[in-house]
């Protein structure tokens, strides 16, 4: 069936190109020739497929520090320590003594609770495989101060 020269030039520019791009024969659909709106939505879908993987090579640890009462501590510096590779990261517990560090490698480490007034803590072996969430809770103990000692002792002599 041919197409009468009246009706091509109706339809020749209806979609933006020649009438004969229109055909099923002859077009081939690519992301150019998509509308804006569409191809913004392609953008966003493509790097959906990375995000599942990324979800399974990091581990966390996260848990509550609270001294021996079992009232929440507040600004505890918590070192999280790799044992394999030697990186450290210390974060502070908040408000309610929470604390939480994602995105660790699959590993070993060592857990260091550190607030003044309080003896610190330490949690060796804690072993974390990709996709893990681990919890480690903290208590810690009162530090009993010691006191202070007043010098006794006089400056020894000028010599003259």
């Amino acid at each position: 069936m041919t197409i009468p020269r009246k009706l091509r030039s109706q339809i020749l520019f209806r979609y933006g190109r020649p009438w004969k791009s229109l055909t099923r024969a002859g077009h081939v659909p690519t992301a150019a020739s998509l509308p804006p709106a569409q191809r913004f939505l392609l953008l966003l879908w493509l790097p959906m497929g990375a995000f599942p993987a990324w979800a399974q090579t990091g581990a966390s640890l996260s848990g509550v520090a609270t001294d021996q009462t079992g009232a929440a501590l507040p600004d505890v510096a918590v070192t999280i320590k790799n044992v394999d590779t030697g990186a450290t990261r210390t974060i502070a517990t908040g408000g309610g003594g929470h604390f939480q560090a994602s995105g660790l490698p699959p590993g070993r480490f060592d857990i260091r609770a550190a607030k003044q007034g309080f003896a610190d803590e330490t949690r060796t072996g804690i072993g974390l495989a990709a996709g893990q969430d681990a919890t480690v809770d903290i208590k810690m103990q009162r530090s009993t101060p010691t006191p202070a000692r007043a010098a006794t002792s006089s400056p020894p002599p000028i010599a003259r």
